[in-house]
């Protein structure tokens, strides 16, 4: 019952997950910034839904 996030780097590769997102490159340097982005805008999202009230209602 719980949602499940991948963060994946190149082609994405094989992965069980609700959403998948790729950072399309074979750089790591390039999929590690991509990521922290990622990272920071989810958890932003997250902190935004559970602060309004009767959003996830």
């Amino acid at each position: 019952g719980m949602l499940t996030v991948a963060l994946v780097g190149g082609d994405g590769g094989s992965i069980a997950a609700d959403h998948v997102l790729v950072a399309a490159s074979d750089d790591p340097r390039v999929v590690k910034e991509v990521h922290v982005t990622m990272y920071h805008v989810l958890w932003e999202l997250v902190h935004v839904f559970f602060e309004t009230p009767g959003v996830i209602a």
